[in-house]
């Protein structure tokens, strides 16, 4: 049989076109996953230079804990050469998609706790600002009153000297 009536045998195979495209899916949904992880990585770089509550704290935990699963079970399939298995367990039941769901998820709550943590701190700065504000205001009275009291002076001194 010709070479090229064996690649046409093949080209046309019934399911090898959805096999090959689900492939592609696969590892599509398996880098949207670790963009997934890069992302929160860079993010968590900046959570380390500022104090997290304990909100905060708890979802970082938990994409931490998905993060490393995640990893874990793709060294395990890795080092006993069983790249293919990963694929299929990853897309199995508890496949990139239920992980890429879970982050989603906890994305959206990284995304609420930092809106409040934003919130908070915002109103906590204007409070801060205002009880500035009225301090400068009182201490500006008190500038303005001294200030009288040395033009009333001046003006004693300048009498004082007329006499």
């Amino acid at each position: 049989m010709c070479p090229t009536r064996i690649l046409e045998r093949i080209l046309v195979t019934p399911g090898l076109h959805q096999a090959i495209k689900d492939s592609s899916t696969s590892y599509d949904a398996l880098f949207d996953l670790f963009e997934s992880f890069e992302s929160f990585l860079r993010r968590l770089y900046i959570y380390t230079k500022i104090p997290s509550t304990t909100a905060m704290t708890e979802i970082i935990v938990k994409i931490l804990i998905e993060l490393l699963s995640t990893i874990s079970l793709a060294i395990q399939q890795a080092k006993q050469g069983r790249l293919k298995k990963l694929g299929k367990k990853l897309l199995g039941e508890n496949g990139v998609e239920a992980v890429l769901e879970r982050l989603d998820r906890l994305t959206r709550d990284e995304a609420q706790t930092t809106a409040t943590q934003t919130l908070e701190l915002v109103y906590g700065l204007v409070k801060n600002i205002k009880v500035v504000m009225d301090g400068g205001s009182i201490l500006m009275d008190g500038v303005h009153q001294t200030l009288v009291l040395i033009q009333q002076l001046a003006r004693d001194i300048n009498k004082s000297r007329r006499v």
